[in-house]
């Protein structure tokens, strides 16, 4: 068992103390935003316009980074609501804890639904795709997916279920092994990367690689479920298993 006896939810605590900016969870997900952003109109668009002909092609860099903003605001909105409305008990005796995103507590599902819904409503007023935008980002997207999860093992939540196999972590609290969930998830990222863009790159059909994206997250996301701690709901599945079978 590893006993991984400090998490880390500031860094360099002990010498700078606990400055915002360098709470783990924070840094990043800023990361995460950066990267896909640095990715999404470097590569992304590159590889976008080998399939879309130049002179039809209706996205460029500032049109990626309007789109950029309207997700971002989007999928933090998205991931916070959707996080409240799951855990709405703990949030009753008082309600100021919902504006403490940095503290933890966004949903992915509820951060992609938001994220979705900011580029359709955006295109949609551009006169462009949606589904173009859609199949040439969310490859990219894994790899900030990947990255926030760090995040999350760094701030200590979104633990698994207690284990007794070598590769268990015990966290300071309880210092009871528990199953990484969120390397697991941050692993998933790194995997689902090369084969959606792969499917990106030799698909011909538009909404093809979007819908390879809901699959493959609706897939993961429903199995590692069984290794997190959530409260079961109808038929003994999580609230999240439930929008992942939705995803799928």
């Amino acid at each position: 068992m590893l006993q991984f006896t400090l998490m880390y939810p500031y860094l360099f605590e002990e010498q700078l103390g606990r400055l915002f900016l360098l709470r783990s969870y924070v840094l990043l997900l800023l990361a995460a935003a950066v990267t896909v952003y640095l990715l999404v109109r470097g590569p992304a668009l590159r590889l976008y316009r080998t399939k879309v002909d130049v002179a039809g092609a209706v996205l460029d860099r500032r049109r990626i980074r309007e789109l950029s903003v309207v997700a971002t605001i989007f999928l933090l909105l998205g991931a916070r609501i959707g996080y409240v409305l799951l855990y709405r008990e703990q949030f009753l005796s008082d309600p100021s804890q919902i504006l403490r995103v940095w503290e933890g507590g966004l949903v992915f599902h509820g951060g992609l639904i938001g994220a979705v819904s900011g580029v359709v409503l955006y295109t949609r007023f551009l006169g462009i795709s949606p589904l173009h935008v859609l199949d040439m980002a969310l490859p990219f997207v894994t790899v900030g997916y990947a990255i926030g999860r760090v995040g999350c093992f760094l701030n200590g939540c979104c633990a698994g279920l207690v284990i007794d196999n070598p590769w268990g972590i015990a966290w300071p609290r309880g210092l009871l092994a528990r199953h990484p969930t969120q390397l697991y998830s941050s692993l998933a990222g790194i995997v689902l990367f090369p084969v959606l863009v792969t499917f990106y790159r030799r698909s011909r059909r538009e909404g093809a690689t979007t819908a390879a994206f809901l699959v493959g997250m609706g897939a993961y996301r429903f199995l590692i479920e069984f290794l997190r701690m959530h409260r079961p709901v109808g038929g003994g599945l999580s609230p999240y298993q439930i929008t992942s079978l939705a995803l799928l």
